[in-house]
């Protein structure tokens, strides 16, 4: 047994009042005389014994009665869970998922409108003193401070649906910051949602023995759900005036196939193709559509499909623009550079700028998609700081080393950090290029098989090269003495490739060999500094464009929603940051006063595309949580249960009422 209020108990000192009564009799007595007392006094000596006991029943109830309406008022009760203390300071955390899955129906409506309605029954069952905090999927800055009864339950009627996704993890961790580490107040969290499995990322979670997990599903009668799920370009670019294949990822989660179902693509608004496609239960296929775009303009394109009950991830947009050429730069020592400008004179569509290592534009870096290091005799701590940052935005970098450069060690450090590579040795001897791995980004569209006494380039000399024995560095070409003559390394998002030989007369024949030219055709395309086709809703996003008024302010305006959007400078690119401002899909034109920059796609996030749900049990078995009721009827009475434990303060205020009346029958009967 505990008690809410104990210090009530000091009020047990009322229970002097009847004692004193009972020891002094305070009433004042009339004088009669009698003649004679002699049936007076045969009367006292019958009843004295029932008097006598008649006051000490009295003296009982009164201070039995005062016991238990001190007890009432101290408020006792025994914890429904031992491990639980009651305080008298308490705060609530709530959140409500508020994702589009929690528009589903079932039986009872809208799971979001049950979230709201079991919410505002949490909030009553505390008291006006208690403090609240409502947590939603927006993560709103007035979401983050504590109110009281009457605010939180108006900040519960406007919550509305959102595109935004949140993680638990994400919630919780929001949750714990706000309630802190004061030991003295009472912390609970309830969660309301549909617990998506997306979603239930409880292993992250490091949850505190001080806070109490209420946890409420809401379970819809949703199933499955098909969607479109992503789309990217098969080639890296959108080429002027050719055809290029849109690659759509859709699934189906359902138990059901899929037949002959139409995929409509739109361009500017006019349908510009349907392709019928098929789809096996729980799967997923890709399938492709064509689109030419005859002109540099930006277009907005739409993919649909028709679903039912989701349907916000049934529409996928982009923004599309072709490009009007690739530049490649080649950064030369004193060697040779026509081969080079040769095999980027058979497509109009590569540009190729030629400069000095002595007299480096930096600014043409961020422009370009490739860098030719043909045969550097240095590499400065500039230099390579420079083609870091360039690598790390997507570009792609040649190595060509020098048969006798003059800093080995300075080349050394930039490829031993960019590639995971050194130049060890150069060797004058004869060797073939053994095998290629056809695998790699580079050969994919050029060979389909090597013939097993292929015509392969030959060397006359080469380097060593030594890897440092990490994933980062992957030979794609090997000598046939197993030695590497072409590493291909990953950096961030970029590429580095390094030969071992320079492609010169003197050691290879590599410039006359028919692989020369898909080799330098096919390098710039694998770069990623392309326009993205599209960004997810809710999230951080940041995005490069081109700024030609170098306006600060720059407009993302969707028909009547407009944004301002401070933009800044960063490795000679125009960035701008969106920090989930943006509610709605679309695609959104990006404008500096009346000319347009550029347009954005943004789609709601899939994440929320999934119907299944995580499995309850191991959610608060991982937490420590406490599963409360699904059904509306039963939440409050167990949430008071679980809070204040079992009241007894009713029985003791009925004992200290039985006990008064006690008291009035025993001064009415006893005479």
């Amino acid at each position: 047994m505990q008690f809410l209020y104990p210090s009530f108990f000091l009020s047990l000192g009322l229970l002097a009042i009847p004692v004193i009564i009972h020891l002094f009799n305070f009433r004042r007595y009339k004088k009669i005389v009698f003649s004679d007392i002699r049936f007076l006094k045969q009367l006292t000596e019958q009843n004295k014994k029932q008097q006598t006991i008649k006051k000490w029943l009295i003296l009982f109830c009164r201070m039995l009665a005062i016991t238990f309406l001190v007890v009432a008022f101290a408020q006792p009760y025994l914890p429904y869970n031992k491990n639980i203390v009651n305080y008298q300071n308490r705060i609530v955390s709530v959140y409500i998922d508020n994702s589009f899955t929690m528009q589903a129906v079932n039986k009872d409506g809208p799971l979001l409108d049950q979230a709201k309605t079991k919410a505002k029954e949490v909030a009553e069952i505390y008291g006006e003193s208690d403090q609240f905090q409502l947590l939603t999927n927006d993560f709103e800055g007035r979401h983050q401070r504590l109110v009281n009864q009457k605010d939180f339950i108006q900040m519960i009627a406007e919550v509305v649906p959102t595109p935004v996704h949140r993680n638990l993890s994400e919630v919780y961790n929001r949750q714990q910051q706000l309630l802190g580490t004061d030991k003295g107040t009472q912390k609970s969290i309830y969660w309301f949602s549909d617990f998506q499995k997306q979603m239930a990322d409880y292993q992250q979670i490091k949850s505190d023995s001080t806070i109490n997990i209420r946890i409420v599903p809401l379970n819809s009668q949703l199933t499955q759900n098909i969607w479109i799920d992503s789309v990217w370009l098969k080639e890296p670019f959108i080429k002027t005036g050719s055809a290029t294949i849109l690659q759509i990822l859709i699934k189906n989660q359902s138990e059901t196939l899929i037949e002959n179902q139409p995929l409509v693509l739109k361009i500017d608004g006019v349908e510009k193709g349907i392709q019928n496609y098929s789809c096996n239960a729980r799967d997923k296929i890709v399938i492709g559509m064509s689109v030419t775009l005859n002109d540099f303009n930006w277009h907005q394109a739409e993919l649909s499909l028709t679903d039912y009950p989701l349907v916000f991830d049934d529409v996928f947009y982009l923004a599309l623009k072709s490009q009007q050429n690739i530049q490649v730069l080649l950064l030369n020592q004193n060697t040779d550079e026509k081969a080079f400008e040769q095999v980027y004179a058979l497509d109009p569509f590569y540009k190729l700028n030629t400069q000095r290592f002595q007299h480096i534009n930096y600014a043409i870096f961020q422009q370009s998609s490739l860098l030719i290091l043909n045969e550097p005799d240095a590499i400065s701590s500039g230099l390579r700081q420079e083609l870091n940052k360039f690598m790390a935005n997507g570009g792609v970098v040649l190595f060509i080393p020098s048969a006798a450069p003059k800093d080995l060690a300075g080349i050394n450090t930039f490829l031993s950090e960019a590639g995971g590579v050194q130049l060890m040795q150069l060797h004058k001897q004869n060797l073939k290029v053994a095998s290629i791995d056809i695998q790699d980004a580079l050969f994919e569209k050029v060979f389909t098989k090597i013939p097993e006494q292929a015509n392969l380039p030959v060397l006359n000399e080469s380097w060593q090269i030594h890897l440092k024995g990490t994933a980062q560095a992957k030979p794609i070409m090997l000598l046939n003495n197993d030695w590497p003559y072409l590493i291909h390394s990953r950096y961030k998002k970029g590429s580095l490739f390094v030969t071992s030989a320079s492609f010169n007369k003197i050691s290879s024949n590599l410039m006359q060999h028919a692989l020369f030219v898909p080799f330098l055709l096919r390098m710039p395309l694998l770069a990623k500094t392309a326009y993205p086709l599209s960004y997810v809703l809710g999230e951080q996003t940041k995005f490069n464009f081109d700024n030609p008024s170098n306006q600060k302010l720059v407009k993302l305006k969707l028909t009547k929603q407009e944004y301002l959007l401070e933009t800044f400078t960063r490795d000679g690119k125009w960035e701008a940051h969106l920090n989930g401002q943006i509610k709605t899909a679309g695609v959104y034109n990006l404008k500096d006063q009346q000319t347009e920059i550029a347009r954005i796609a943004f789609n709601y996030n899939r994440k929320e595309s999934f119907p299944q749900t995580a499995n309850i049990g191991e959610l608060t078995k991982a937490l420590g949580a406490t599963e409360m009721e699904r059904d509306l009827s039963f939440l409050k009475k167990k949430i008071n249960l679980e809070e204040n434990g079992i009241p007894y303060w009713r029985l003791a205020l009925f004992l200290a009422l039985a006990f008064v009346l006690i008291e009035l029958l025993l001064l009415r009967l006893i005479k």
